[in-house]
């Protein structure tokens, strides 16, 4: 084998190699957080099938309460103030403090003032 053929093989062998063991690293999956929980009245009634929705930096989620009044947001990004909106007219938003583990939490939007907002923190 010549010079010159032994340095092409390094090379090759050496890109082979890099290819092999140089992978470039994926990003890790971005965690996420469960924000969910329960809307009735002050009797305990509760509200059913209605729409919510989850608002900060230009992202919305939206979900609806089942029968029983529970909602799930199931993958929010943690870490940050959100507006949740009660469906219906008018409207009832309340600011939500997300952090880093999921929030579970009860809401009586009657015990709230109509088209005011309210801080509910984590």
């Amino acid at each position: 084998m010549t010079t010159g053929m032994k340095t092409v093989a390094a090379i090759v062998t050496f890109v082979l190699l890099g290819v092999a063991f140089g992978q470039v690293k994926s990003n890790p999956p971005i965690k996420t957080v469960r924000v969910s929980g329960v809307i009735s009245d002050f009797t305990g009634t509760p509200h059913r099938n209605e729409v919510l929705e989850l608002e900060a930096e230009g992202q919305k989620i939206t979900t609806k309460t089942d029968q029983d009044g529970k909602f799930a947001f199931p993958e929010v990004p943690p870490n940050r103030v959100y507006q949740l909106l009660l469906g219906g007219s008018p409207r009832v938003i309340m600011g939500i403090q997300v952090g880093d583990t999921d929030l579970e939490t009860h809401i009586v939007p009657s015990a709230l003032q109509v088209g005011s907002r309210s801080t509910l923190a984590q």
